[in-house]
């Protein structure tokens, strides 16, 4: 099979694999806070409401698409695919099994965290393309506490990267072949986690 055809038949597999597991995942979230909160629940769409994620989305394309009046409204539309993008390319690098991949960058990681961070262009693009004070203030501070996380996150990441040696994720997920060798179970034992441990040690 040519390259570019692998790479588009695995890219369509992963992508609708990916939105698959999240629309199901929302409808276990929705069960369990109905539970918590003695409610049913989506119950009605399809045996035990299984369908529900399936008629959420044909709502939701079929929703009026609304637009401010005073809107700049090549900004104001072009936010929600600035913002889908970072978040569909992430799971370009990541391995779902072993040669089961978009793509096994030697940078895998580091272009995971980049890419990531770039949704808050797009989150800023909606509260500026508004044209509307208060939506604008929402996006600051929406971008503020992204980027609050990210930091934290990225210093996480970085624990992986000392333990195994490489930013390839591939290498990350073989390096962790079973539970007794994950990273959370073995950390002690390896020289690489007592350097990050000194690293990260303020002073």
């Amino acid at each position: 099979m040519p390259s570019a055809l692998y790479a588009f038949v695995v890219g369509f597999i992963v992508l609708n694999a990916v939105v698959g597991m999240v629309t199901y995942v929302t409808l276990l979230e929705r069960k369990f806070a109905a539970r918590m909160q003695s409610r049913i629940g989506p119950y009605r769409v399809g045996p035990h409401g299984l369908l529900q994620p399936i008629a959420d989305a044909l709502k939701l394309m079929m929703k009026e698409d609304v637009v401010p009046r005073l809107a700049d409204r090549a900004v104001y539309n072009l936010a929600p695919i600035v913002f889908l993008v970072p978040c569909m390319l992430i799971f370009a690098t990541l391995p779902f099994a072993p040669g089961l991949g978009v793509a096994d960058l030697n940078i895998g990681i580091l272009f995971f965290l980049a890419v990531s961070a770039m949704e808050i262009v797009g989150l800023f693009m909606g509260g500026w393309g508004s044209n509307n004070k208060y939506a604008l203030l929402s996006a600051m501070r929406a971008v503020n506490q992204i980027i609050s996380y990210d930091l934290p996150f990225l210093f996480i990441a970085l624990v992986p990267v000392l333990l195994t040696g490489s930013l390839k994720l591939s290498d990350i997920a073989a390096a962790q072949p079973d539970v007794l060798h994950w990273f959370s179970t073995s950390w002690r034992r390896s020289p690489s986690w007592w350097r990050a441990s000194a690293s990260s040690t303020p002073g």
